[in-house]
Order: structure tokens, then sequence, then C-alpha cells
């Protein structure tokens, strides 16, 4: 078996920022070359996820989701940078989505379990 081929580059230490001094709307942040690290959630009907996920494949940076189901939506979950949001929300409306259905987070307020439910 040959070597696994991946499309996206490696990062390095020197591309994330991680000083306490980095602050976003009160709190503190990850911060790269392309911007604060945030964990986007995208409500979806549960019959258009795998329509969802072709379209997140499609994208030129790798996703790495987390699939929430409730009722009556399924929420997909990741982390990004937020200066690949528009790219996102590009690739949902040239699918049909809404783009208003990504919410994006401050990624360590999401990790204090802050959740996403904003209804």
């Amino acid at each position: 078996m040959g070597p696994v081929n991946c499309n996206h580059g490696k990062k390095s230490a020197k591309d994330m920022l991680t000083t306490p001094e980095v602050f976003v709307n009160g709190f503190p942040a990850l911060v790269g070359t392309e911007g604060e690290l945030v964990s986007v959630s995208i409500a979806v009907e549960p019959q258009l996820l795998e329509k969802l996920l072709e379209s997140l494949a499609e994208l030129p940076f790798p996703i790495n989701p987390q699939i929430c189901h409730s009722d009556p939506v399924t929420h997909v979950e990741f982390p990004a940078y937020a200066g690949r949001l528009v790219e996102i929300q590009g690739a949902l409306r040239d699918r049909g989505f809404d783009p208003a259905s990504l919410h994006a987070r401050n990624m360590l307020e999401q990790i204090r379990g802050q959740g996403y439910n904003t209804h």
C-alpha cells in the first residue's frame, strides 16, 4: 500500500497563536493565519444530511464533521477558521442551502460547553 495523499497542508505551531492576550468578544481565542478558530454548526433537515455532507466535502480544505441528531433538525458541527466562513456559506448557497443556517462560535467558548442552540 502506498502513502496516503491528503489534500491539505500541515499547520505548524507558528501558524497558531495561543497567547492569553488574544480575546474575541470577551473570550480568549485561538487565532491563526486564517483568523480565529471557530466551531461551526449547520442545521439541516435529516433528509438533506447527505447532500450537506457532499457539499462540505467539495470545499478545498478538510472538514471533520460531528453529526448531532435532534428533533426536528440535525446539526453538523466542525472546527474551521473564521477566514473560511465565506467559502462555507458559498458552498451552502451553491447547493441550495440557506447560508443563514450556519452559526459560528468561539472555539474555546464551545469547548467550555456553552453549546450552539440559540433558539
